[in-house]
This record gives structure tokens, sequence and C-alpha cells, in this order.
């Protein structure tokens, strides 16, 4: 099991670079496959979802060359197989976007039922494929699908779900035009719009429906992948917290805006540039933070560990109000071991609440996590800490960890991996 040994103690200072999204990159590598010739994706940055994603399909016949560490070549024209591996399906309900690709080539396509979805979730996935005229026909472990599509499509996207748009988008290459309704407004979501519109699909919004409307076959030669909205979260609030001055460069005013008009109210001080924002920490600390967390944008990117550790940064009892406490159960029993005070009230009938008093001075731990969302507000906490902290991770985590921790370290952070 990998071992990451922080120093602490340390600010970050310095540039970095933002690499693109991973989830953008993961549907935009399952539209490609509808290219009739060969496409250049560039600043790609892999994680362990993507990675699998990619063996599988060549396992079906496409080939996906890394030409370097941020470019990869996707040769879609050799795919042979309309069957998804049972190991993949099986565990990932990413398996499931692969449908459309696939019935647009063979007419027919057997995808494992994921195990761990909830029923009624694949219910819906199911009215969706029915509603683009699939038919569907399901045992006991598999999905068979065949196409019966007509020239157009409407489709609806219940409560403004990410997957179920990712799904739609995935599907709308097959119809002449598609309507779809309530699609989320994710910023991935936009930025895979951005690669249909790069592809020649035209996009119109009319009365509350995006309408999608593709008479060609895909031939985009390139495309660059917009920059990551939660590594840049992190980095910002690296900064923030080891009270130090960074510049992440390749970011988006527009895909930040909900994050940073949260800093403008804690009094944390930043500046756009073209395409750059530069964030530091003045040595005062800020008022205690008093947050409904219910803003969808933050929540989408699963932000509250990282405004816990920005509440670290003010001076008094700052408290967080939420659905659901629980959480946050797993970071504060950790962050409360490196000198914390972090309490958590969870109520049957009110709103439920995170109490932060700060600032305290933090300590390194020794301890292991399985957690993406709990390994990374850590290292952070690690950084900024007094003394050394050791942290196990399992193989699968460390590889999801390892571009940021070379970010880090870029930054300053002393971090040393023992594999």
């Amino acid at each position: 099991m990998p071992e990451i040994t922080i120093k602490g103690d340390t600010s970050l200072v310095g540039d970095i670079v933002v690499k693109g999204s991973k989830e953008a990159l993961l549907n935009i590598i399952v539209q490609s496959l509808y290219n009739t010739t060969p496409i250049l994706l560039e600043n790609v940055q892999l994680c362990s979802e993507v990675s699998t994603l990619i063996e599988v399909l060549k396992t079906l016949g496409v080939q996906l060359e890394q030409v370097s560490k941020s470019r990869i070549l996707v040769s879609p024209m050799g795919l042979s197989q309309f069957e998804i591996p049972y190991a993949y399906g099986a565990k990932s309900k990413n398996a499931l976007l692969l449908v459309g690709p696939l019935l647009k080539k063979f007419g027919k396509a057997i995808v494992p039922i994921p195990l761990h979805e909830d029923p009624k979730y694949l219910d819906k996935i199911r009215d969706m494929w029915q509603a683009a005229g699939i038919e569907v026909v399901s045992d006991s472990s598999h999905y068979v699908l065949r196409a019966n599509f007509s020239e157009n499509c409407t489709l609806h996207i219940v409560n403004h779900d990410s997957f179920l748009s990712y799904l739609a988008l995935s599907l709308t290459y097959n119809f002449s035009k598609t309507a779809i309704a309530n699609l989320s407004n994710l910023p991935e979501v936009e930025m895979t719009l951005e690669y249909m519109r790069a592809n020649e699909i035209h996009i119109d919004n009319i009365s509350q429906q995006m309408i999608f409307t593709s008479e060609k076959f895909c031939t985009l030669s390139e495309f660059t992948i917009p920059s990551d909205i939660k590594d840049s979260i992190i980095y910002i609030v690296a900064t923030l917290l080891t009270k130090g001055n960074v510049t992440l460069k390749n970011v988006s005013r527009d895909n930040l805006f909900g994050f940073t008009s949260l800093l403008s109210k804690m009094g944390f001080r930043y500046e756009f540039g073209t395409s750059d924002i530069r964030v530091w920490r003045a040595k005062s600390e800020k008022e205690p933070l008093n947050l409904n967390y219910t803003d969808k944008t933050l929540i989408n990117y699963n932000a509250l560990p990282y405004i816990v550790l920005l509440a670290l940064c003010t001076q008094g009892d700052s408290y967080i109000y939420m659905e659901n406490a629980a959480v946050c159960k797993e970071l504060s029993k950790e962050l409360n071991r490196m000198g914390t005070k972090i309490k958590l009230h969870v109520s049957s009938e009110d709103m439920d609440y995170v109490n932060i008093t700060s600032p305290t001075k933090l300590k390194g731990i020794k301890t292991s996590v399985t957690d993406l969302d709990v390994a990374i507000p850590l290292i952070i906490a690690a950084i900024s800490a007094g003394t050394e902290t050791e942290i196990s991770v399992s193989d699968e985590l460390n590889n999801d960890l390892s571009e940021i921790l070379l970010g880090f370290s870029k930054l300053g952070a002393i971090i040393d991996i023992n594999a």
C-alpha cells in the first residue's frame, strides 16, 4: 500500500497550469467514437475511470494512443465489438454511455447492468433509451438493445441530472434533430457541448429546450479539453490555507464564478487575468463563515471538504448548514486528530450543520484513507501542519492523486511517495 509523506509547514508559491477536466474527457472520448477519422485530444489528464474506459475500448477494437503525457489520439474506425465486457459494465455505469456509439455502428448493443445502482435510477435510463426509440430487453445481468431510430427525437432529463444529460448527449448523433429538455447546467456539460459544436453539431436553445441538428459525418481532427474546475478549487484552497501566493493558468472566470463569489464574501484576495487567476492570503484572519450549502454548482463539485478548510482560515466559530452533515464525518474525524475543532450536528427536524472553531494549530498524523475527497483535503492540511504527516492509500487512489501531488510539489510542497 503506497504511503505518502508530507513534511508540512510550507507555503505554496508559484505558477501552476490546470490540466484538462477528467469528467469532460471521459464523455468526449465516448462521443469521439462517432468520428469517421482519427481525433487528437489535447490537454488530457487521466484518472482511474478514464484509464479503465480506454482499456475497455481497446478490447472493442478502438485504437487509442497516448502520443504524449497530455495528448491522446483516438482512432475509432476499428470498433468491432458490440458487447461491453461484464467486468467493466457491472462495476461502472459509464459503460451505459457507450450504447449510442455501438447502436450507430452495429444497430445493437449488449451492456451489463451496473450492480450498485438504484433500480429506480436504472428505470430512468431505460425510459430515456425507449424515448429515443431503442428497443430494450433485459435479464438479470444484461441489457440487450436494438436501434429503432426515427429522424427526430425528444428527450427529457429528470432533475437536470448530470449523468442522464451525458447519456442524452451521447445519443444525439443517431438523429438528424434531437430536442433535450432540462439539460444539466454543470460546466462539464457545457464543455461537452463545446466539443459537439466543434464537431459541426448545430445547437439552439429554444423554449427551454436544447435543439441539436446533425447533418454531416463527424470528422473533427483535434480538440483541447477545457481545464478541470475541481482541480482549480483544490489549488485555490491549498494556497489560502498555507498562506501562499499562486497563479493558476489555463482557467475560466465563468466556470469558477460560484466558488470565487464565496471567496469574495469571505474576504479572500484574488485577481483574474485573461486565462488565469492569482490567489493569495494576507496574514490577518478572516471573519467566521456562515453559509447555507445549497449552491448546486458547489455541491456538484463536492466542494464541502474544501469550504471546511477555508473556515480554518477564519477567526471564531463558522457554521455550514446542509442537508446531511454525515458526509463530513470521516474528514472531520481526521482533521480533529490534526488539531482542528470541528463538530457535526445532525437533526431530524432542521438542517444539519458543521461547526468549525478556528484558528487552530495543525499537527501531523499517521493515517490511512480510501476516499479521494478525504485524501486531498488531508494532504492540503498536512502541507500547512507544523509536523510531518504520513497517509497510506490504495494503488488506485495513489494513481488518482498523482497529478495533484505533482502540482503541489511544483509549488514547493515537500512530498515523498513510498510505493
